[in-house]
C-alpha cells in the first residue's frame, strides 16, 4: 500500500484540482458553519448532538444543505461547500463519524441530466489530475463514452426480480407484498426501510458486478427527500446517485422549491424519526422562511470525497488510508 506521505500529496492533489474545477465554472466557495441549530432530518440520518452552555441544543452538521440553499434563495447562483461534515451512524470501510462532503448547488436549471453532465466531469476532471501510475485502472473513466444510467425500477426488475409499478412505487404495503412474492425475506416496516433493504441485499450486489460506474436515477417518490417530484410522473423524484467501484459516490437532486411541500416532508419525517427513537428534533426555520420567500429552480449534489478517492487511487479500499488522522475521532 502507498506511504501515508504518498496518500497525502494524492488527496491534496485531487482537493486542489476539485477547486479549480469549480473555478473553472464560475462557482463561488462557502464556508458553511458546521454547528447549527437543526439538523437534517431525513429518518435515516442521525446528527451529533452537543449541549451548548447557553442551554439550546446545537448539531454538528450532517450537511450544508440548509446553509447554501438560503443562500440560493438570496440570489447565489453557483455555490460550493468542501469540508466536514458528521454523522453518528456505522463505522465502517466506506462509513466514518467524520468525513468530507463536497456540496454544490446551480440555480437557474431544473434537468437532472444537466447534473449528471457535470458530475460526470468532474470525475473525469479529478481522475485526470491524478498521477497515470496512481489511478485505478478504469476503463470507463478511459472511454470517451457517456457512464451508463439506469433508473431505479429497471434495476429492481432486473437484479431483484421485482416490478415498481405505480403501486409499489408509493405504497409499502403493496412493496412488501411484492418483494415476499418475488421471493425476498423482509419484516414489515416503512417504505424507505424496506426500500433499503431490497437495494443493499438484492440489487446492489449485482448491480455493482455488472457496472464499474453507474448512475442510479429515477427514485420513487416517498425517498424524495429535499428533490422535485417529476412533474411528467409525480410518483419518481428527480433524484439520482452514483456509483463508483463499489460505492455509492454522490446523491444529487432537482431540488424542491415549494415550501409548502418542503415543510409537509419535514413533519413527515420529524413524525418518522419519534416513531423509531422518541426524539423531537427543531426545524430549520430560517431555512423555511427563506423558501417562502422564494428559491429559484435549482439542481444540487452531495458528494463524498474521501469515498471519491478510494475509487480513483489504485489500491486503495477505505477511506481510512485517505484520512490522516481517522484514529482520532469516535
Amino acid at each position: 500500500m502507498l506511504a501515508l506521505k504518498d496518500r497525502l500529496t494524492l488527496r491534496a492533489l485531487a482537493v486542489r484540482s476539485l477547486r479549480g474545477f469549480f473555478d473553472q465554472q464560475h462557482y463561488l466557495e462557502i464556508n458553511s458553519p458546521t454547528l447549527v441549530r437543526a439538523p437534517g432530518l431525513e429518518p435515516h440520518l442521525r446528527a451529533f448532538e452537543l449541549k451548548c452552555s447557553r442551554g439550546q441544543p446545537h448539531f454538528l452538521i450532517t450537511s450544508p444543505e440548509f446553509q447554501l440553499k438560503r443562500l440560493l434563495c438570496a440570489g447565489f447562483e453557483r455555490i460550493y461547500y468542501l469540508g466536514p461534515c458528521y454523522r453518528d451512524e456505522e463505522h465502517g470501510p466506506h462509513h466514518a463519524a467524520e468525513f468530507t462532503m463536497l456540496e454544490w448547488y446551480r440555480s437557474g436549471s431544473d434537468s437532472a441530466e444537466s447534473m449528471i453532465a457535470e458530475t460526470e466531469a468532474l470525475v473525469r476532471a479529478t481522475y485526470r489530475a491524478l498521477p497515470a501510475e496512481r489511478r485505478r485502472p478504469l476503463a470507463v473513466l478511459e472511454s470517451a463514452d457517456p457512464l451508463p444510467q439506469l433508473s431505479v425500477s429497471e434495476a429492481f426488475a432486473r437484479y431483484a426480480g421485482l416490478e415498481l409499478d405505480s403501486d409499489a412505487l408509493l405504497d409499502a404495503d403493496v412493496l412488501l407484498d411484492r418483494a415476499r412474492r418475488a421471493g425476498h425475506v423482509l419484516r414489515p416496516g416503512a417504505y424507505d426501510q424496506l426500500f433499503s433493504e431490497l437495494l443493499v441485499s438484492a440489487v446492489e450486489p449485482r448491480l455493482l458486478a455488472e457496472y464499474s460506474a453507474v448512475f442510479l436515477r429515477d427514485y420513487p417518490a416517498p425517498l424524495a427527500a429535499l428533490a422535485r417530484l417529476d412533474p411528467l410522473n409525480p410518483r419518481l423524484a428527480q433524484r439520482f446517485e452514483l456509483y463508483l467501484c463499489g460505492m455509492e459516490i454522490c446523491n444529487a437532486f432537482v431540488e424542491l422549491t415549494d415550501a409548502r411541500e418542503q415543510r409537509q416532508r419535514f413533519e413527515a419525517d420529524l413524525a418518522a424519526r419519534f416513531a423509531i427513537d422518541g426524539k423531537r428534533l427543531p426545524l430549520d426555520q430560517r431555512f423555511l422562511e427563506s423558501l417562502d420567500a422564494g428559491m429559484p429552480v435549482a439542481v444540487g449534489n452531495a458528494l463524498g470525497v474521501d469515498r471519491l478517492l478510494v475509487a480513483l487511487i489504485d489500491g486503495l479500499t477505505t477511506i481510512e488510508q485517505v484520512r490522516p488522522f481517522a484514529g482520532d475521532e469516535l
